[in-house]
């Protein structure tokens, strides 16, 4: 029996001739669960009609499935699982109707603007006994399931210490500091302190705002230390997870043609070959899988809770200029506070 697909913001056609700058992760996703096999692409919605029409175009979908209003589409489509490609200001609205609906819910990061609403979109799932995953596909990437292999195996010791670079914290960073705490552990996190710069009062990618420059220190309950550098000097080129470990330092950097390196302790830096791939459909994948079958998705939204958590940790450390503690017990957004009342 296939499993009906649904599809909350397209944006416009990445393929089409538009000044579309983005990365149409509608799309993405789409694409994605074509390659899955019994899952059925039976709706999609957007606050713009023509790009919705263009959606069904390239998917060759009826322009019957193009909404605007998506209560609409969940009633007449009656999906199975919705992506919520939108950003992350209308999160929670839209996944509490999908929830309510009773329909599984694959989210885009960030979670939400506020860490309120972040808790929420949890709670609501949870209440309404719906599945509720993010997109941190960066877990699926055969390098990262190299170094998963060889930490399982040893080679590089206990783990003591990961090391973040990306060009901000939440609207990419977050997947660098996902994978960080992958590595880490999974586990819960114990302080972060924190200081940011957001002297250009940005907002980049979504709604909501991005530092200019960041800095954390923070520690796992394990006892694992971290550390985030984000800002000039770390742009996308430039990105990076580092695992330390008592004999040995695994590195990953993003979109390089030798992503993942080791070095032992006492020898040089050894390139590591690992397979191609493609992250979305694996990431969906599971999402499907998991809801399949009842198994726990890998990209749950507990785990997405954690991350999440971290960077609103820190800039809530960057605020108030001590460290935080977690759990946190915040309602808004520290940097969005930050920016506003300077």
């Amino acid at each position: 029996m296939s499993l009906r697909v649904a599809i909350l913001g397209t944006g416009p056609d990445p393929s089409g001739d538009n000044d579309h700058d983005g990365y149409s992760m509608g799309y993405r996703h789409a694409h994605a669960y074509r390659e899955i096999d019994n899952c059925e692409i039976v709706g999609c919605a957007d606050l713009a009609y023509e790009h919705a029409v263009a959606f069904t175009h390239h998917f060759n979908l009826s322009e019957d499935a193009a909404y605007t209003d998506h209560i609409a589409m969940l009633d007449e489509t009656t999906p199975d699982l919705v992506s919520v490609c939108t950003p992350p200001g209308s999160h929670r609205q839209l996944v509490a109707d999908c929830a309510e609906a009773g329909t599984a819910v694959h989210c885009e990061k960030p979670m939400a603007q506020t860490w309120s609403d972040c808790t929420a979109l949890v709670e609501i799932c949870d209440d309404a006994g719906v599945q509720l995953t993010f997109n941190f596909q960066n877990r699926f990437r055969p390098a990262v399931h190299e170094i998963e292999r060889r930490l399982e195996n040893g080679a590089i010791g206990e783990v003591e210490r990961v090391e973040v670079r990306r060009a901000d914290l939440m609207q990419t960073g977050i997947h660098n500091l996902d994978l960080a705490t992958h590595f880490a552990g999974d586990v819960n996190l114990e302080w972060v302190l924190g200081a940011v710069d957001a002297t250009s009062e940005r907002k980049w990618y979504t709604d909501m705002y991005a530092e200019d420059h960041s800095v954390g220190q923070f520690r796992y309950e394990n006892g694992v230390e971290g550390l985030v550098v984000t800002g000039e000097g770390t742009d996308e080129a430039l990105s990076l997870v580092r695992v330390e470990g008592a004999s040995g330092t695994l590195e990953l950097t993003f979109w390089s043609e030798t992503p993942l390196r080791i070095r032992r302790d006492g020898t040089d830096w050894e390139s590591v070959d690992v397979p191609d791939g493609n992250a979305q459909v694996d990431v969906c994948r599971d999402v499907v899988e998991s809801l399949r079958d009842g198994g726990p998705s890998q990209v749950r939204a507990e785990r997405a809770l954690r991350v999440t958590e971290l960077v609103f940790g820190l800039w809530e450390s960057a605020r108030q200029r001590r460290r935080v503690s977690f759990p946190i017990t915040i309602q808004g957004n520290p940097l969005e506070e930050l920016i506003e009342t300077r």
